[in-house]
């Protein structure tokens, strides 16, 4: 600033020293907060896992769980109708002539088949009296999400059952006594959820980070979205290319 032939200086150094230390100052506190979210989703991680451990797969069965059992020869159609009827999401399949399990059939399975014989021209009248086995050993048919019958005992920790899911890309695992040609109960990834909620008790604040942040569900781009005048057998096929389940 001039004040007539004489001209004013102003120091700006000292104000952005302070700005600098300020700055500065921050920068520990940030990093601080963000090792403390950081432990603290590891501690939560190994907090849930050790209580997974100790819990069993028989604890996480509901108590008043039904299991439908199908036999192969029946019907799929009706299969699919006592699955809505029973409210169940799926039901073992046994096939008495090898007297055993010989997978698992689903509300996606139905649908998938559906989608799948509409694209061969099969009319629905001839699919609905096609048998569950018949269909099931149509070579060029569409084959169960679980053609294989893999359960495990119910004394199971909870985390290995999960890892068994996990590791074959089953939405569900038969709980089955040993020794024994019987379903106790049929667990999915919903009922270890609910159980979790309802059992486990921490003091620390291990669910206070948003689902975005922990990498939880679809966002943005990733969301799958359709027009309203989007063909039902169109928006099921970017569902299983998507792998997205119908199942309830």
């Amino acid at each position: 600033r001039r004040t007539g032939k004489h001209r004013e200086s102003i120091d700006i150094t000292t104000p952005l020293r302070s700005l600098k230390a300020a700055t500065m100052a921050e920068v520990p506190v940030v990093m601080g907060m963000m090792n403390e979210t950081s432990v603290m989703r590891r501690t939560g991680k190994e907090a849930i896992a050790d209580f997974l451990r100790r819990k069993t797969l028989y604890d996480a069965m509901r108590p008043s769980g039904k299991v439908v059992v199908f036999d192969t020869s029946i019907p799929i159609q009706l299969a699919f109708y006592a699955l809505l009827e029973h409210d169940m999401p799926a039901a073992p399949l046994w096939d008495s002539s090898s007297r055993r399990f010989v997978g698992l059939m689903s509300v996606t399975d139905f649908i998938d088949i559906l989608r799948h014989y509409h694209r061969r021209g099969i009319p629905m009248d001839e699919l609905s009296a096609r048998t569950i086995g018949e269909v099931m050993s149509d070579a060029d048919g569409r084959k169960m999400q679980q053609s294989l019958f893999l359960g495990t005992v119910a004394g199971t920790p909870i985390i290995d059952g999960v890892q068994i899911m996990a590791r074959n890309r089953q939405r569900f695992l038969p709980l089955i006594p040993p020794d024994d040609a019987r379903v106790l109960s049929i667990l999915s990834y919903r009922e270890v959820l609910r159980y979790l909620v309802d059992h486990f008790r921490e003091q620390r604040r291990l669910f206070d980070d948003a689902v975005a942040d922990l990498g939880i569900g679809q966002w943005g781009d990733k969301c799958l979205t359709v027009a309203g005048t989007a063909k039902l057998i169109d928006v099921l096929d970017l569902l299983e290319r998507s792998d997205v389940s119908h199942d309830v």
